[in-house]
């Protein structure tokens, strides 16, 4: 999945449609109906996303993610790769040796 690439006028916009979301189910109203007014305005939402974002928002703003934590798992992440590549490459060379035998 690419990341967004976020602006200042695309923070403002999702600031203010969490804010929208809340006031929506704040006041009793359905996630389809949450969903079916902002595809009115334009804004293709569906009800899944509105109880999953909802969900997300709570969970995320519990805790700042530490960009030297971040950092640490990317580098993690890139070192796994690489020897899920090296076992890839190694797993096709031992089939190809089966097969010439």
């Amino acid at each position: 999945m690419k990341a967004v690439k976020m602006n200042v006028q695309k923070v403002v916009y999702l600031n203010g449609n969490i804010k929208r979301i809340r006031e929506f189910r704040q006041a009793g109203v359905t996630d389809p109906f949450i969903a079916l007014s902002f595809q009115v305005q334009g804004i293709q939402l569906m009800a899944e996303h509105v109880e999953g974002f909802e969900r997300c928002v709570e969970v995320l703003s519990a805790k700042a993610f530490p960009k030297k934590a971040m950092a640490e798992a990317i580098r993690q992440s890139k070192g796994g790769m690489r020897l899920q590549e090296e076992i890839r490459k190694a797993q096709e060379e031992y089939e190809a040796s089966i097969k010439d035998d």
